[in-house]
């Protein structure tokens, strides 16, 4: 093995090997990736992973393995990048094992075509409260008697995705999360926003609730705890509001990237995004757009650089829709249709003096004045 010095990354995946185990004499200095994934992986002793111990900021791959039992702390005081043992079906057994470990990201969650899901109880992820990570994924397992418990032991997490995990809403009485910035809850099943009960979260910078299945209903002032929030991607998500978003997004005053793509339709009236003047980026993608106004729904986002607005059927709008958007690098207005077959007001870019790349396909344009 001496040869094997500089050794960096080792992957030994989609074979048939049944454990951890190397050999004694196995170069680790400079090891920080190893993937072991859709091996026939069963048990971990600490025998198995002695070897691992010289190694810092491993990253190791066990997903897709069937793995019924690790012996209690055989990781301990290992230190680890990324850990994933995604697809493993009994969690309780990964976190008995990986008791006084320490990681950035852990992996848990199965994959939309694996039947693994399991139902997690506030139980099975008590042995968090004794792993190290930042980042704790849990994607595609079931949550039916989600409770404040089973937040007890994720205090200490940066980032949490609860993506496609059954949930119609969150604990109105979750303590303790405030060193929480990211929360995925993609793919579940809310049907108003005030139902994950955004007071939990304070110290959120991120919040991802795409293709809701249900249609989400936006509700007054659900997010206005979040006055940290920078990203938030509500796209497709049957999302329909008849007096769009001043109300909807109160409170987001640090809001820089916002997503509205692929929803039903938004009437946005006088000052749409009030309070979310910080706007860079504003998608609205295959969301119908209605304007009932003369000044623009967007006149107050000065710091706004990238607009899509493709397949919002705006139409004539563009007239007043590019008021105030003096910062605007990029537009995008592909798939709209001009009645007229021309841009009806040829002083409509002088609004726009930073534009630098601007998307006029397949809006059946004839002629540019």
């Amino acid at each position: 093995m001496q040869d094997l010095g500089n050794l960096e990354t080792l992957i030994l995946g989609s074979n048939h090997i049944p454990s951890l185990e190397l050999p004694s004499d196995f170069p680790t200095r400079n090891l920080k990736y190893l993937d072991f994934q859709m091996n026939i992986i069963q048990q971990i002793s600490a025998k198995d992973v002695s070897v691992l111990k010289k190694t810092s900021n491993l990253t190791l791959i066990l997903k897709g393995n069937n793995i019924v039992h690790i012996e209690g702390r055989a990781f301990s005081s290992m230190s680890f990048y990324s850990l994933n043992f995604g697809g493993c079906v009994n969690i309780s057994v990964i976190l008995e094992g990986l008791q006084g470990a320490k990681t950035v990201f852990l992996w848990l969650g199965t994959f939309d075509d694996w039947d693994s899901g399991i139902d997690i109880s506030d139980s099975m992820l008590q042995g968090i409260c004794n792993i190290s990570a930042d980042d704790l994924n849990l994607q595609y397992h079931y949550f039916s008697q989600i409770s404040a418990g089973t937040f007890q032991c994720l205090t200490k997490l940066r980032k949490i995705d609860l993506a496609h995990t059954s949930l119609r809403m969150l604990p109105p009485d979750i303590v303790g999360m405030n060193m929480l910035k990211e929360l995925n809850l993609n793919m579940n099943a809310f049907t108003d926003l005030c139902d994950i009960h955004s007071a939990a979260f304070l110290n959120l910078t991120h919040l991802s609730i795409r293709d809701n299945s249900e249609k989400l209903h936006l509700g007054s002032g659900c997010l206005k705890t979040l006055s940290k929030l920078q990203h938030l991607d509500l796209s497709n998500s049957n999302i329909e509001s008849s007096d769009c978003c001043a109300q909807e997004l109160h409170g987001l005053s640090s809001l820089q990237h916002l997503n509205l793509s692929y929803n039903r339709h938004l009437f946005l009236h006088n000052i749409a995004f009030e309070e979310c003047s910080n706007l860079v980026i504003l998608d609205l993608t295959f969301t119908r757009i209605i304007t009932n106004t003369s000044q623009g729904p967007f006149r107050n986002l000065h710091l706004l650089q990238f607009l899509n607005l493709a397949h919002c059927q705006i139409g004539p709008s563009i007239q007043h829709i590019l008021q105030g958007l003096e910062s605007l690098i990029v537009l995008n207005l592909h798939g709209n249709y001009f009645e007229s077959g021309t841009m009806l007001n040829d002083n409509v870019f002088e609004q726009t003096p930073n534009l630098e790349r601007a998307i006029f396909s397949e809006v059946l344009m004839s002629a540019m004045n």
